[in-house]
């Protein structure tokens, strides 16, 4: 596929999707427009179902994945994340309930995208679901909370990151449009926080 021969498919892929390599090599897997499509219907499908079916959808969505496009290959081709396309091509209504912005999930360097996501989930008081296609994610970004919780506290009572300046301009700006002050949910969980060490 590297090369640019017809060898899966004779449509022409419009992105590469890049495996994790947790069975060796990271390889990268041609989609076609097609086959793009048949993952965003069956993600819109499930998304359908899991909201008549529970409340996961009532408040805010914390969703945790690769971007859409991380890098090209040789030829020029894109390589990045099936997942992160439909992530962005979810209708309006999703969307609109998305804590994380794509910018967020693009941050490359993978403990400042923690800090980012954890400040930007601290701050939202309607979260009713988080969502990632891989456990551990759920696991390191636990430990990154744990790690950095004054500073998320002072995220939120000031609405200003302390990382701000290693994102680069936009994406800067749209953590800046997400955060705004506010002292009662600071509060709060600095109370959970404390209450939590009381019980230990």
């Amino acid at each position: 596929e590297r090369r640019g021969s017809r060898e899966l498919t004779a449509a022409p892929p419009v992105l590469y999707a890049q495996t994790s390599g947790t069975g060796g090599q990271p390889k990268v897997v041609p989609l076609t427009e097609a086959g793009i499509a048949r993952v965003a219907r069956a993600q819109r499908l499930f998304a359908l179902s899991v909201h008549r079916g529970t409340a996961m959808f009532r408040g805010q969505i914390v969703g945790i994945g690769s971007p859409a496009v991380e890098g090209h290959l040789p030829g020029g081709h894109p390589v990045g994340s099936a997942s992160g396309l439909v992530y962005e091509g979810m209708p309006s209504l999703i969307r609109r309930k998305y804590v994380l912005d794509p910018e967020v999930l693009a941050i490359a360097e993978h403990e400042l995208r923690y800090r980012v996501i954890a400040a930007l989930a601290a701050a939202e008081p309607r979260v009713s679901s988080i969502a990632t296609a891989n456990p551990s994610t759920l696991v390191r970004l636990r430990s990154v909370m744990v790690e950095v919780w004054p500073e998320l506290v002072a995220t939120v009572r000031t609405g200003r990151l302390p990382w701000a300046d290693q994102l680069d301009p936009g994406t800067r700006a749209v953590v800046a449009e997400r955060l705004r002050p506010d002292r009662d949910r600071a509060d709060a969980l600095a109370r959970r926080r404390r209450a939590r060490a009381r019980r230990r």
